[in-house]
């Protein structure tokens, strides 16, 4: 069987905190990270998609993110 070398994942306000997307995870408490996913969960509630592509790094690394797309309905743009 191969393996898939990589995917697409959908981001939203339900698993944000399971990608990286900014900020160091190492910085969960900084004002900075928090005011950035405040802002991730308003933009979410206007319609904004984020498709994260992960990029599989063989069994020792996993999947890990290496770029990703956003978008909002042009109303809020």
């Amino acid at each position: 069987m191969t393996e898939m070398k990589y995917k697409i994942v959908d981001v939203n306000d339900k698993n944000l905190d399971e990608y990286s997307l900014f900020c160091l995870k190492s910085r969960f408490k900084e004002e900075g990270y928090q005011s950035k996913i405040g802002w991730f969960m308003e933009r979410f509630k206007e319609g904004l998609r984020i498709k994260l592509l992960m990029v599989y790094e063989g069994k020792k690394r996993g999947f890990r993110s290496r770029g990703f797309i956003e978008y909002i309905p042009g109303k809020y743009a």
